[in-house]
């Protein structure tokens, strides 16, 4: 895998788009090349042969402050559109398949990531999280009651799980085609879909 490739790509594409907090295959594709893909890929079958995110009982996700874990779902409720941050961290359980290509996705995050430092880009900020609510404030503070409604057993977690994916899906549908390079992001405010709010 070519991480200076990786790295390069995402840095003249990241301001193609109005926001890359959510992103599907697509996008990642168009961010970071096919060969960061298919190494994405290739993990994500082992993970998923293995069940080992879903053994894991939240570990990454509580530790980075993800406003979406709750031990109440089955998987994440934005697995298919999940942030950037949650592609690229593997932990030490996925060395035994390919401890390079582990390191390298990190390197490439990390090489991204430090681009914050010397380049004030707003989509930068989306590397910074979870927590979602440092860049999405809206989005998070309509999912926070639903969250406690799923932790205290109040609502049912497939159906607050389908919520939130059809909210984050809101959030990543303005960017179905990629724009042309400005190197301004005019982002357009993301207001949560009326009648959203869970009584």
């Amino acid at each position: 895998m070519d991480s200076g490739y990786a790295i390069d790509s995402f840095l003249r594409q990241v301001d193609r788009f109005s926001q890359v907090v959510f992103v599907d295959r697509d996008r990642i594709h168009r961010l970071f090349g096919e060969e960061v893909v298919e190494t994405l890929e290739k993990l994500e079958t082992f993970a998923n042969r293995k069940q080992i995110c879903n053994d894991c009982g939240g570990l990454c996700c509580r530790d980075v402050g993800c406003e979406l874990y709750a031990p109440q779902f089955t998987t994440c409720p934005v697995h298919q559109i999940r942030p950037i941050v949650c592609r690229f961290h593997f932990c030490h359980r996925f060395d035994v398949l390919d401890k390079p290509a582990v390191i390298e996705l990190r390197d490439i995050f990390l090489g991204c990531y430090m681009a914050l430092d010397n380049w004030g880009h707003d989509n930068l900020r989306a590397l910074d999280i979870p927590p979602l609510a440092g860049i999405i404030p809206e989005f998070a503070h309509l999912v926070a009651p639903w969250m406690e409604k799923v932790r205290a057993g109040q609502a049912d977690a497939k159906t607050v799980a389908g919520r939130i994916y059809t909210e984050a899906g809101r959030i990543l549908a303005p960017d179905a085609s990629t724009r042309p390079a400005t190197g301004i992001t005019i982002a357009p405010r993301w207001e949560p879909k009326a009648g959203a709010e869970m009584g």
